[in-house]
């Protein structure tokens, strides 16, 4: 049997993560036969969300999908993690609003979660 990878998601509660997160479950990001352990990771305020997320999930009886678990710290999500897809970021392209103006917001985000990789 193939080893359990764990798979940590940035902005897991967010509506990308929403859209994702299924096919990830399901095998399409990985394969039909690798066994994963997802990691919801987001911010403590989006906890309730990402627990119904999580039950979703789990409702898929997806037979990839080994096991789930919330992450509100970054230090508890990116312990033990084979992949992260990092999908945080602290505001979506707004109108007027260039990708380097985007990027130069959101990279406070990644500078941290990169020093804690």
């Amino acid at each position: 049997m193939t080893s359990i990878i764990r798979v940590v998601v940035t902005g897991a509660a967010g509506q990308i993560g929403y859209s994702i997160l299924p096919k990830i479950a399901l095998g399409l990001a990985f394969g039909h036969k690798q066994p994963i352990h997802l990691v919801l990771f987001d911010l403590p305020v989006c906890e309730n969300v990402m627990k119904g997320v999580q039950i979703e999930l789990e409702d898929l009886a997806s037979p990839v999908l080994m096991g789930t678990s919330i992450a509100t710290t970054g230090e508890e999500a990116f312990k033990h993690a084979d992949f992260i897809i990092c999908l945080a970021g602290a505001l979506a392209l707004g109108e007027g609003m260039t990708r380097a103006m985007l990027t130069s917001k959101n990279k406070p985000i990644y500078e941290s979660h990169g020093k804690l990789i």
